[in-house]
């Protein structure tokens, strides 16, 4: 009893001493930087650039906005890899698809590119359902939401007939699919393109 008590006094010791890191305010960045000279802000900057892969897409998507297939194929491959690695089986993460659509969000401007990304993420699933079977409902409750989300970027876009043979073979690949995932996939392509044909 008296080893537990000791076990519970250090952990209660360790959690006060824990450091927390506190957290800076856009404020308080402001007065820092302002208080920098042009020259070392640059510097900062620089420095940022080459310590964070992120930054520099940042800039790369601002100073080449239509060049942006690069940092595209990079968030395609990350959810490419969720369902069909190199090496190994699918994770299926839906975190990290999601982080990756979110982080290209972030990034570039682009709607085509986030459209591309929303399909890649359906049709990867669809291909992997067609290969493997059936997976757990809230992943097909995804798929049909970035679907659905895409249908309405490009409707919002009136680009309707640039990406319908696209949106078309994901729905195709979704037929075959349980919870009616590929009715509803359907029934979201024939709402979107049907009406121009």
């Amino acid at each position: 009893m008296l080893i537990l008590k000791h076990y519970h006094t250090v952990i209660k010791f360790y959690r006060s001493k824990s450091t927390v890191m506190a957290k800076i305010s856009i404020k308080d960045i402001k007065s820092h930087l302002n208080q920098k000279p042009s020259d070392a802000l640059l510097e900062e900057i620089l420095t940022l650039i080459k310590t964070f892969p992120q930054v520099r897409e940042y800039y790369q998507a601002q100073l080449l906005p239509g060049d942006s297939t690069e940092i595209l194929a990079k968030y395609k491959k990350i959810i490419e890899n969720e369902f069909f690695p190199s090496r190994g089986f699918g994770k299926l993460r839906l975190a990290s698809i999601r982080k990756a659509i979110s982080d290209y969000k972030k990034l570039s401007p682009s709607v085509e590119g986030r459209v591309e990304l929303l399909l890649c993420f359906v049709g990867q699933g669809s291909k992997f359902i067609n290969e493997y079977g059936d997976i757990k409902e809230n992943f097909y409750n995804s798929m049909e939401s970035a679907y659905e989300e895409a249908c309405e970027l490009i409707a919002s876009k009136e680009l309707e007939k640039k990406w319908e043979s696209q949106f078309e073979e994901v729905a195709k690949a979704s037929k075959n699919s349980g919870y009616s995932f590929g009715d509803n996939i359907t029934d979201m392509f024939n709402e979107t393109f049907l009406r121009f044909n």
